[in-house]
């Protein structure tokens, strides 16, 4: 538990940490969990679950969808990223590379989402739609809702810039480069997947 605080103040000393306490035996069960929760976090967050006849579905998809989430973060994007990281003279280990996405990027990331689905789970659909088109006003609901809402949203959104910083430091950690350079990787990486994704979505869209 710990670990979920101290990240947001120290991201390099905690992926510094980790990877001399798991770069060689991973716990893989707890990584899963991890990145399975994010994934479900991330899909409740966005939504509100309707109770009905489609509950028992809607659960089952969360669930594939969720350990498709995880899978691809913790054995699809620490090689590409240790690979576009050599770009940008990284030196890290695919091993140190997953270290730093559970702990810098994951689980910041389940922070922010939990505080969305306390959200959704007190607001329903409104606060979606707050957060969605947040301006700076309170949502048309009763004042003690509205500055709820207003509040968690404010520090989702506080929270979700500072998440970025923290998960360069931690690459820069695993990969042995600044900050900067693990931007730059970022936005390699951000090409390269925006050109995979131009790729692909007309091939499947013709099948």
């Amino acid at each position: 538990m710990k670990t979920f605080f101290k990240v947001w103040i120290d991201p390099r000393g905690v992926v510094r940490s980790k990877i001399g306490d798991e770069h060689d035996e991973q716990p893989m069960a707890k990584y899963i969990v991890l990145t399975f929760l994010l994934g479900v976090l991330l899909l409740t967050g966005q939504n509100e679950i309707q109770l009905g006849r489609n509950l028992g579905q809607e659960i089952l998809l969360i669930v594939f969808i969720a350990l498709f989430i995880g899978i691809l973060t913790l054995y699809a994007m620490p090689p590409l990223i240790k690979l576009i990281g050599r770009l940008v003279s990284g030196k890290g280990s695919t091993e140190a590379v997953r270290i730093a996405i559970v702990y810098t990027q994951t689980i910041p990331t389940i922070v922010i989402n939990a505080l969305a689905v306390i959200g959704v789970a007190t607001l329903g659909s409104q606060f979606i739609d707050f957060r969605n088109g947040f301006d700076g006003t309170l949502p048309a609901l009763p004042e003690p809702l509205a500055v709820i809402a207003l509040l968690i949203a404010i520090l989702i959104a506080v929270l979700s810039i500072w998440q970025i910083v923290i998960a360069l430091h931690g690459f820069g950690e695993a990969l042995g480069i600044s900050a900067l350079g693990a931007l730059l990787m970022n936005i390699i990486l951000g090409f390269i997947l925006t050109g995979l994704i131009l790729l692909i979505v007309p091939f499947l869209l013709l099948i």
